[in-house]
């Protein structure tokens, strides 16, 4: 009775999720095609009445905005993956009541009775992997969001760096 129940929970969570990224992504699509519809009509409507379109921005500026929000989105990347990492270490991994050595006991056959089923001891040591491939998996999300989040934290200080540059030395932008 437990299985369909955790194989519908599955499903929907699937479903859920897959619904949910095409959202995301569908509405960042259609808000950047509604924001070039915009800016287009309001630099038409600019032209056509003679006058010149709306100031631009020096690029300086566009360069330091990437780099703070490359700087935030790598600061978040990597909290995100030290705390994957700190709920990792909380899984609880029961103990094993044997002298075998615990890797003998994981990598090798599931004790089983007469009929092939998994005895009291099998389900144990099934258990028991199972908690410990989930911590393992988990440290590695947690090991790979680390990692990006430090590059994405390096471009962003570099895109900052680059900015400042832009700011001392670059000319006045050609309008």
């Amino acid at each position: 009775m437990i299985a369909p129940l955790a194989s519908a929970w599955d499903s929907f969570a699937i479903g859920f999720g897959a619904a949910t990224a095409i959202l995301v992504v569908g509405g960042i699509v259609l808000l950047r095609w509604q924001r070039n519809r915009h800016e287009q009509a309001i630099l038409q409507a600019a032209l056509a009445r003679g006058e010149s379109p709306a100031p631009v921005q020096p690029p300086w500026l566009v360069s330091m905005r990437q780099g703070v929000l490359t700087l935030a989105l790598g600061a978040g990347m990597c909290l995100c993956g030290w705390a994957a990492r700190a709920i990792a270490e909380r899984i609880e991994i029961p103990a094993l009541p044997t002298t075998r050595p615990a890797a003998e006991m994981l990598a090798g056959p599931k004790p089983r009775d007469l009929q092939g089923r998994l005895t009291p001891e099998g389900r144990l040591y099934t258990l028991v992997r199972s908690q410990w491939e989930r911590q393992q998996n988990q440290k590695i999300i947690g090991f790979v969001l680390l990692g990006c989040g430090g590059i994405l934290v390096i471009l962003g200080l570099t895109r900052m760096g680059f900015a400042l540059v832009e700011r001392t030395y670059g000319g006045t932008p050609v309008a």
